[in-house]
Order: structure tokens, then C-alpha cells, then sequence
């Protein structure tokens, strides 16, 4: 099971997040279309911790996860639900050993799309760093 699984895991279980997007938890992108409220989920790098007998099995990956709703203070409280759900989160999901979650960065989002419904779209960015065991 990858992190990314435990990530979408814990929000889609969390009683705060899961009532304001369901399932609307997507990586990368989210699919044309897809209803507001929704968040989306990136890895932006993954170092991992080496000593000189090599490899750890330990690793921090940073994730940046965006909250966007359909205004600002709806994207506010969904990033607010998510930071809640995710930081100083620890616990195994699945296979995989989460050790730490917390949150380095967090700023507001600017929708650039040409399309004039997505306009209408605001979004809350926040970098998470996720010790885990791979």
C-alpha cells in the first residue's frame, strides 16, 4: 500500500472532512468537472533517511494538499478540517506504519483556469511532511 492510500484513508475516515467532500479525494488532478467541495493531493519529493549501513526503511515525503470549495471561507474551513485530520497524525493504515504527519506550510491558491466556472473556484494549499516506514 503506498502513503498515498493512507492519506486518502484517513481523510475519507476523518468525521470532520468525510462530511464536506465524501470521496472527493483525488491525486494529482481532479477529473473535469468534479464537484466542489474536493480536494486534491500531490507528492512533491521523497527523501529518505540513509546511514552507513545503508538504507533506513524510513522515509519523509512532502504532500502538498489542496482544499478547494466554491468560496473562500469554505475552502478555509475544509483546510482547517484537514490540518486537523492530518497534523500529528501517527498510526498504522493498511501496511503502512505512519510514524509523524505534520505541517510545514500553508497559503492561499489563486485558480488560473481558463474556464469560467472553475473561476469561481478557491483553494487552500498546505505542505505536509509524512514519516513513514516503507
Amino acid at each position: 500500500m503506498p502513503v498515498e492510500t493512507a492519506i486518502y484513508s484517513v481523510l475519507c475516515a476523518d468525521g470532520t472532512v468525510s462530511p464536506l467532500v465524501g470521496t472527493r479525494i483525488y491525486p494529482e488532478v481532479a477529473p473535469p468537472g468534479a464537484a466542489l467541495p474536493h480536494i486534491v493531493y500531490t507528492r512533491i519529493s521523497t527523501p529518505r533517511i540513509r546511514s552507513l549501513g545503508g538504507t533506513s526503511g524510513l522515509l519523509y515525503p512532502r504532500f502538498q494538499i489542496v482544499s478547494w470549495a466554491s468560496s473562500y471561507s469554505g475552502a478555509k474551513a475544509l483546510a482547517d478540517a484537514v490540518r486537523n485530520a492530518l497534523d500529528d497524525y501517527s498510526g498504522v493504515v493498511g501496511t503502512i506504519t505512519v510514524e509523524d504527519v505534520y505541517i510545514e506550510d500553508e497559503g492561499d491558491m489563486m485558480n488560473l483556469s481558463p474556464d469560467v466556472d472553475a473561476l469561481r473556484m478557491h483553494g487552500v494549499r498546505q505542505d505536509f511532511i509524512i514519516w513513514h516506514r516503507e
